[in-house]
C-alpha cells in the first residue's frame, strides 16, 4: 500500500455569523471540546450522507453543463438543481439578463436529469419559461450571495478556474446551504483545499459561513498507474473532530482510499464511506514537500 507523497493540511474557521463590511477573514483553527467516539462517528456518518446528496446534485449539474456546452464548449455555465421526484432533478442553466436599471437572472436552458443523463429538455424558446420559479429564484439568489461573500472576504481558491458551486435545497432552519469549491484543473489533480460553505437566509443574506477545507494542496495521481487503487491519500484535518461533508465528497472523486487524521486517530474513508477511526501511527504521515 502506497501513501501519497505529501500530507494536506486543512485549516479554517468554524461556522461564523455574517458581518457586514467585515475585513477579509483569516483562516483560524477550530477549537472543540473533546468528544466521545460515538458522537464523532455519528457526525462522520451524517457527513457521509450529506456528501452523497452533494454528489448527486453536483453530478446532475454536470450533466446539464455538458448538454448545454455541446453547442458552446467554452461557455461559462452556472446551474441550479432542484429535486424532481425520487431519482431525478430539474437542472436550470442561468443567465444574467440586463433590463432597465437592473440585472435579472433567467433560465436559458432547462433539463430533466436522471440516471446520469439528460432525459429531456434543452434551450428555452418560450420567453415565459425563462422566468424562474420562486424556488429557483431562491437558489439562484443564494448562489450569487455566497459567491459575493467569498469575494468580499478574500477567501482564497486553489484553482485559476471559476469556483464550482453546489446549492442544496432549503434546510430545516430556512437557510440554503451553498458550497463554493475550488475547481479541478486537470485530470489526475484534485484540490483538497479552498472549499467553503455559506448558509443563506430567506432575505438573501449570509447567515453564517465556514471554511470546510483550507490550504492549497492537491491530491495528484497518474491516471495510467495500474496500481492506483492500492494508494492511500493521507490528509490531516484540524477543523473538526471527524471528516466533514466536503472531505467525504472529495473521497468520492478520488480513485483510491483516503485517511483523514483528526488529533491522534485516522479515519479510513473509501468512496465517501467512513469507518470507525483507529489510532494514528506517526510513520503514516509523510513529510510535507
Amino acid at each position: 500500500m502506497k501513501i501519497s507523497a505529501f500530507m494536506a493540511i486543512a485549516m479554517g474557521t468554524a461556522l461564523l455569523p455574517h458581518i457586514v463590511n467585515a475585513a477579509p477573514a483569516k483562516a483560524q483553527e477550530r477549537t472543540m471540546a473533546p468528544r466521545g467516539e460515538e458522537a464523532r462517528v455519528a457526525d462522520a456518518r451524517s457527513a457521509a450522507s450529506r456528501a452523497e446528496m452533494m454528489d448527486a446534485f453536483d453530478r446532475a449539474a454536470m450533466v446539464a453543463e455538458d448538454a448545454f456546452r455541446s453547442a458552446d464548449p467554452d461557455a461559462n455555465v452556472p446551474v441550479i438543481v432542484v429535486p424532481d421526484g425520487e431519482d431525478a432533478f430539474r437542472a436550470v442553466v442561468l443567465s444574467d439578463t440586463p433590463v432597465p436599471q437592473a440585472v435579472v437572472t433567467r433560465a436559458v436552458a432547462r433539463y430533466r436529469v436522471g440516471a446520469g443523463r439528460a432525459l429531456s429538455g434543452g434551450m428555452v424558446e418560450d420567453p415565459a419559461e425563462r422566468t424562474l420559479s420562486p424556488v429557483e429564484r431562491r437558489l439562484a439568489s443564494a448562489r450569487a450571495a455566497a459567491l459575493e461573500e467569498r469575494e468580499i472576504r478574500g477567501l482564497p481558491l486553489c484553482s485559476e478556474r471559476p469556483p464550482r458551486t453546489i446549492i442544496l435545497s432549503t434546510g430545516a432552519d430556512g437557510t440554503v446551504p451553498v458550497y463554493v469549491m475550488s475547481a479541478r484543473r486537470d485530470a489526475g489533480v484534485l484540490p483538497t483545499g479552498g472549499h467553503y460553505r455559506f448558509d443563506i437566509d430567506g432575505a438573501g443574506a449570509v447567515a453564517r459561513w465556514r471554511v470546510m477545507a483550507g490550504g492549497c494542496r492537491d491530491a495528484r495521481w497518474d491516471v495510467d498507474d495500474p496500481e492506483l487503487d492500492k494508494q492511500v491519500f493521507v490528509l490531516a484535518h484540524t477543523l473538526d473532530d471527524h471528516p466533514n461533508a466536503v472531505l467525504m465528497l472529495l473521497s468520492r472523486r478520488l480513485p483510491f482510499s483516503m485517511g483523514v487524521v483528526t488529533g491522534d486517530v485516522i479515519w479510513p474513508v473509501i468512496g465517501g464511506e467512513v469507518t470507525t477511526p483507529v489510532p494514528m501511527m506517526d510513520d503514516l504521515l509523510p513529510a510535507e514537500e
